[in-house]
């Protein structure tokens, strides 16, 4: 009933197709959301992401390898069967979107194209990515990464460089399973590439409020209008944009900036610039390794 009522509510921009919300994690996920949703657009399944969704509805057992499948989750991603995926995403109405952190690949693009599903991609630096989650693991004390972060190593400093470095281990209370930042960037590199995907920017989406330029952010709003067929006049977009900032999560820490250079250190540099230097040359943050 919810989702008749919401698919006969008045669209306040226009229709919207099918969409897959996907966001680096610690990238300001929720804040793509909620532009999506002033659009005018529903989840599927409030708050819930795609893969969480079908961790719910696929016993262990269905479960691939890593490499089989369709991989959902950045940070340790989990391969389910591809026909699982594709009923999800059959399933939703026009206007209706899933969320989550999406790897890139082939057999997942692949689907959107099939069901005329639009994408949309939100970035941060990944400096600030790996502090942000720095911080979301410690605020959550029963995790496996939580134990190995804060029984394992003595120092802020040495948990800082665990999530850059990445971690593969186990402790009582489960398998430590945490790519490097590298790796996480790398996953996602391809949808940059692809026609069906637009790819946002936290510091260009976050406006004013978080520290950004209004006109960098009307111009990403309008930019996410035109790849979902809508047509914003310029006071449209900046009721959008008042509507964006602070509000619907409440892992959104807060919308810093460069708020790297506050906690990294020398040693933090020299393993960022290993495992993922060239990736902030590629994305624009740097234009070499010389910072």
């Amino acid at each position: 009933m919810r989702r008749v009522r919401a698919r006969l509510a008045p669209r306040p921009y226009g229709r919207l197709p099918r969409m897959v919300v996907n966001g680096f994690p610690k990238a300001g996920t929720h804040l793509l959301v909620r532009c999506v949703l002033v659009l005018g657009g529903q989840h599927q399944v409030d708050l819930v992401y795609l893969h969480r969704r079908l961790r719910e509805r696929v016993t262990r057992d269905s479960l691939l390898p890593p490499g089989e499948g369709v991989p959902l989750g950045i940070g340790n991603p989990t391969y389910f069967p591809t026909h699982e995926v594709e009923r999800q995403l059959a399933g939703m109405w026009d206007g209706e979107f899933a969320a989550g952190h999406i790897p890139y690949s082939d057999v997942f693009a692949g689907l959107l194209e099939k069901h005329g599903i639009k994408s949309l991609l939100i970035l941060r630096d990944p400096r600030d990515t790996v502090v942000s989650l720095h911080y979301f693991i410690l605020s959550h004390p029963d995790s496996s990464r939580h134990f190995h972060l804060t029984r394992t190593l003595r120092t802020p400093e040495e948990q800082l460089l665990a999530v850059i470095n990445g971690v593969e281990t186990t402790n009582e209370r489960g398998p430590v399973h945490l790519r490097s930042i590298g790796e996480r960037v790398a996953s996602v590199m391809s949808w940059l590439k692809t026609p069906l995907n637009y790819t946002t920017r936290f510091e260009r989406l976050v406006g004013p409020q978080g520290g950004g330029a209004e006109e960098a952010q009307q111009a990403e709003i309008a930019g996410i209008a035109r790849h979902l067929g809508l047509s914003l006049a310029t006071d449209q977009v900046r009721v959008v944009g008042a509507k964006l900032f602070g509000q619907g999560s409440k892992t959104f820490r807060k919308g810093q900036i460069g708020g790297w250079r506050e906690h990294f250190k020398e040693e933090h540099k020299a393993a960022f610039k290993r495992v993922a230097g060239q990736y902030l040359i590629e994305l624009g943050y740097e234009r070499d390794l010389n910072w």
